[in-house]
């Protein structure tokens, strides 16, 4: 599961308020940097391993495969199954 901005504060030891604040100050906010992160850790598993497309996009908090197809595709300019075929 995706930690929430409240759960990253409360590791953080601060408010979620506050760690806006700082986020905001540094540039990108909660949600792009939780987007970044899931991107990468998207492309190494389709890049890296034979888990399911779908398996992975659940995982990553996409509760429908389409979904996942289609941020996948913004993200690389390709499809799920195509970016693993390419570097396979």
């Amino acid at each position: 599961d995706s930690p929430s901005v409240e759960d990253v504060a409360h590791a953080l030891h601060m408010s979620a308020r506050t760690l806006a604040r700082h986020l905001a100050q540094e540039g990108p906010g909660f949600q792009a940097v939780k987007d970044a992160l899931r991107r990468d850790i998207a492309i190494a598993r389709i890049s890296r391993t034979d888990e399911p497309i779908a398996s992975i996009g659940n995982r990553l908090g996409f509760d429908d495969p389409g979904s996942f197809n289609r941020a996948f595709k913004q993200w690389t300019g390709s499809p799920p199954g195509a970016y693993r075929k390419e570097r396979g």
